[in-house]
């Protein structure tokens, strides 16, 4: 059985990089791990956590936990920071090129890239190289994986979200497995049923929401926050008036309604809701699975 170093950055007094928005990086890093840990479990992977509450772990003492436990790969969880709001890529870090890290920096780096959508940086394969404590001084391949940009407005508030953190898990637990040669296997999911779950692609990408897609009396009913904000709109929920807000990117349109997706449509359903410039469509109405 193999056995996984997972390092989720910063904690305790070190909040590492903080958003516009007041999201802590070592928060992210940890609820992100947390269910990554659970789902390499649940893939029959040994897990060794360098902590698993909000404290403080120097670099000295990460290293050595894992040295001692004698792991197979180590994974360090971070979300990047950048004077520049704009700044928007996830990257995966090495000591060097050449190994072992490098190979499974290319698969958690795929992984990461195909679910969130989100480009690489300026390299061939996404992966770079850094002289970073961590990744020199452990015995094992190591790598460091950088979620996005925190001071980035869009993919702050993506972080924040639990749907999204989950989508990070899963990604960068596809990532591992497929280094160790292994198959994923979704929690939850019998043997026999992976071939029949549906599955929610947005531009030719999956996303993973927190509650499964269910199919009702021929139509295919999804979680609506986690189409939009896979498209870029932001989600609200206004309790007093129950209301959903979505709000389309880069137009400042807010649309309320319900999210229906049908199978058996073949044509544009026009939705009953108005936005601020007239009437509008809910970003997540699809037909026979292509965007409407």
């Amino acid at each position: 059985m193999f056995k996984v170093g997972l390092d989720f950055g910063h904690g305790g007094t070190d909040p590492g990089a903080t958003g516009a928005r007041g999201l802590k990086e070592k928060d992210v890093n940890l609820a992100v791990g947390k269910v990554l840990a659970e789902l390499l479990k649940y893939n029959d992977l040994q897990t060794v956590v360098t902590r698993s509450t909000d404290v403080y772990v120097s670099l000295l003492k990460r290293v050595e936990m894992l040295n001692k436990a004698k792991v197979d790969l180590v994974v360090s969880l971070h979300v990047n920071a950048a004077e520049s709001p704009k700044a928007d890529y996830v990257a995966t870090f090495v000591y060097a090129r050449g190994g072992k890290a490098e190979q499974a920096a290319r698969a958690v780096q795929q992984a990461l890239v195909s679910a969130t959508r989100w480009r690489g940086p300026a390299s061939p394969d996404g992966v770079l190289v850094k002289n970073l404590y961590l990744l020199r001084e452990t015995k094992a391949p190591a790598i460091l994986v950088e979620m996005g940009f925190i001071t980035n407005p869009q993919q702050e508030q993506q972080l924040r979200e639990a749907s999204f953190q989950r989508l990070l898990a899963v990604a960068i637990a596809k990532g591992i497995l497929n280094y160790f040669g292994l198959t994923f296997r979704e929690p939850g999911i019998e043997p026999g049923e992976q071939e029949r779950r549906i599955r929610i692609l947005v531009d030719g990408s999956e996303v993973i929401p927190d509650v499964p897609p269910t199919l009702v009396q021929g139509r295919v009913m999804v979680p609506l926050r986690t189409v939009a904000e896979a498209l870029g709109a932001q989600v609200e929920w206004d309790a007093t008036n129950r209301t959903v807000l979505i709000i389309s990117p880069g137009k400042g349109q807010i649309m309320t309604g319900a999210l229906l997706l049908s199978n058996s449509s073949h044509r544009r359903k026009r939705s009953s809701v108005m936005g601020r410039v007239g009437p509008c469509y809910p970003p997540s109405l699809f037909h026979d699975n292509k965007l409407s």
